[in-house]
């Protein structure tokens, strides 16, 4: 697939998003890898293996994602000269399956509806629907922080990630990310129950996404300065508190966001980013999702841009993902 092919592939996975949120059940990849992932942690732990298993399931699991794209490569080939199009095609609807844009803003506006009616418990299991942490406590300035940081979180896992990856290795660096977050989604909680098993999915995650969360930081002070907001502030942030989370790669994003909306965001006994920001509301969120788009939106055209730039030069005009 031609580089520009490559960027023009991740545009229409974006507004596929935008315009259409994500695709139904029946038909969504990740849906299929994560029903294929919770049978496997069944036998799994149905049979008390440990550490062995937990890598064997991610092997297995990635192993299946690139054999049933092989396959679709293989069918698609017999199109001939048009076949690098119709890989194009595919891959620009497998990335708009990998990509959550539109599903996010989505559950962040279930959140912030139920605040406005007064309604706790319903924000707090709307909220729960998108965070890790027990919702169960938490008041206002608490639901907003989590959403906020779920939303900057999203943007590196859930966007950047899978389009960064789509942009060096295609649809399979795409679904295999796609494949590796969704299992630590599942089992890479540090829970008595998981800590074994989901110990490699979660390595793999922290490993695969270590770029990924840094890109984000950086198109998030981007986006900020491109909507008006202090992207200084966001720079500052990165820099003070990138490293106040557990996780070796969610600091980055959640600090940049941080520092962009002027907010301090806090997940008691865990960590505090930005302590001297004012305490997020209801406005902050929708700020937080328009510099998600924005933000988006910018690493697309940037692919673009460098796709365009290489393809004048004569460089990786070859350049095929399949």
């Amino acid at each position: 697939m031609p580089l520009i092919a490559v960027a023009a592939a991740a545009a229409a996975a974006l507004a596929l998003d935008l315009a259409l949120g994500e695709p139904p059940r029946r038909a969504h990849p990740t849906v299929w890898i994560g029903r294929l992932v919770a049978r496997l942690v069944v036998a799994a732990s149905s049979r008390g293996w440990g550490r062995a298993a937990g890598a064997g399931i991610v092997v297995a699991v990635c192993g299946a994602v690139l054999a049933a794209l092989a396959a679709l490569a293989a069918a698609l080939a017999a199109l001939g000269p048009w076949s690098w199009a119709a890989w194009a095609a595919a891959g620009a609807i497998l990335l708009y399956a990998a990509i959550s844009v539109r599903s996010m803003a989505r559950h962040a506006g279930a959140v912030t509806s139920r605040l406005a009616e007064g309604d706790m418990g319903g924000a707090r299991h709307s909220l729960a629907a998108v965070v890790k942490r027990d919702t169960r406590g938490l008041g206002r300035p608490g639901i907003l922080s989590a959403l906020v940081e779920t939303i900057a979180e999203n943007m590196s896992d859930g966007i950047v990630a899978p389009i960064a990856y789509f942009a060096l290795a295609g649809a399979p660096g795409a679904m295999v990310y796609r494949a590796v977050n969704t299992i630590d989604a599942m089992v890479g909680y540090r829970t008595r129950e998981f800590a074994r098993i989901g110990w490699f999915g979660a390595t793999c995650d922290d490993v695969l996404g270590y770029v990924p969360a840094r890109l984000t930081a950086c198109l998030i002070v981007a986006a900020a300065a491109v909507l008006g907001l202090d992207w200084r502030a966001s720079i500052a942030a990165v820099r003070q508190d990138h490293g106040a989370t557990a996780s070796p790669n969610s600091g980055y994003p959640m600090a940049a966001m941080a520092g962009a909306l002027g907010v301090r965001l806090e997940k008691a006994g865990h960590h505090v980013i930005w302590a001297g920001g004012a305490e997020p509301e209801v406005g902050h969120v929708a700020a937080a999702r328009r510099v998600m788009v924005a933000g988006s939106a910018i690493l697309v055209a940037a692919i673009a841009a460098a796709s365009a730039c290489l393809a004048a030069a004569g460089v990786g005009a070859g350049w095929l993902h399949a």
